[in-house]
């Protein structure tokens, strides 16, 4: 119904962003004390949230199934969101470029929110709703292999700092 759409929407949106990101922050904090780690295991967890939601059978008697799916894809990316700059310290990254690291974190991390609205609308248009829907959320998991990979390549250079020292 039209009324669970929006109360969803609302909910997975709004609420979820307030609360996520200092709580991924946190987590990285206390559990992880590293935010690269704690990257690594969202990561890691976001990719398989969308591969669960890719598989999951499109039947009305899974909807509820698939939106708590959804809700902890959005809570896991905006978790991730409150950490998408620690790198930049937990790698020694120079004072003297830190601030041009900053802003091709950025780039990178909030480029989706330019081009992914377009890509989806061009999916939706050219294809049935469950078959571009599936194009979608694959583009979003290879999206957080990618991340994946780079997280444990973060991670690798920040463990042979650590030896170096």
């Amino acid at each position: 119904p039209v009324t669970l759409a929006a109360v969803f929407a609302l909910f997975n949106t709004s609420l979820t962003r307030m609360v996520a990101s200092p709580l991924g922050g946190i987590i990285a904090d206390t559990k992880f004390h590293s935010g690269v780690r704690f990257m690594r295991y969202m990561l890691a967890f976001v990719a398989i949230l969308m591969t669960t939601i890719i598989i999951l059978p499109k039947s009305n008697s899974l909807l509820y199934i698939g939106m708590s799916v959804m809700v902890l894809i959005t809570v896991s990316v905006y978790m991730l969101r409150g950490v998408y700059f620690s790198p930049i310290g937990e790698m020694h990254i120079p004072k003297a470029i830190s601030g041009a690291s900053m802003s091709i974190a950025a780039m990178v991390g909030y480029s989706p929110g330019f081009w992914m609205n377009t890509v989806n609308g061009y999916l939706l248009d050219r294809h049935e709703a469950e078959q571009a829907y599936v194009y979608i959320f694959s583009i979003m998991l290879f999206g957080a292999f990618a991340g994946f990979i780079c997280a444990n390549m973060m991670n690798k250079r920040m463990s042979k700092f650590k030896e170096q020292q």
